[in-house]
């Protein structure tokens, strides 16, 4: 019964200006929610960097209507930590990018049947 979801984003698979699968997993009322798992990274603690997008339903006052964010995932813990963000404009151009370094970088429990948590199930099928 697992196969199903991968199967059923794949038959709704969207591509970037390279050609990866972007797969819708979550929507709000102001974006919809794409996964890659083409960019999935095992780290050495064994948790899971992997590139998100949020596509929004109108752009914000910068201009921003994409945004790109790296997100690290503990499939153990269940939390998640951005790495880093590169938000683009309608016509491709960068609004805002940030590497998140170490200082910075936060981790945050997932909240469960969040946005976040479907993407978590995602990136950690593999794991359990």
């Amino acid at each position: 019964m697992l196969w199903i979801l991968p199967l059923a984003l794949m038959a709704q698979s969207t591509t970037d200006g390279n050609s990866d699968p972007w797969f819708p997993f979550g929507k709000s009322a102001t974006f919809v929610a794409y996964i890659n798992p083409s960019t999935t990274r095992v780290q050495a603690d064994g948790s899971r960097a992997i590139w998100l997008q949020y596509v929004l339903n109108k752009p914000r006052k910068d201009g921003t209507i994409r945004m790109l964010i790296r997100t690290e995932f503990n499939c153990q813990n269940e939390t998640s930590s951005t790495l880093a963000l590169t938000w683009y404009d309608a016509i491709g151009n960068v609004t805002y990018q940030h590497t998140v370094t170490p200082y910075e970088r936060t981790v945050q429990a997932i909240t469960p049947e969040s946005i976040l948590n479907s993407a978590l199930d995602l990136v950690c099928k593999k794991a359990t």
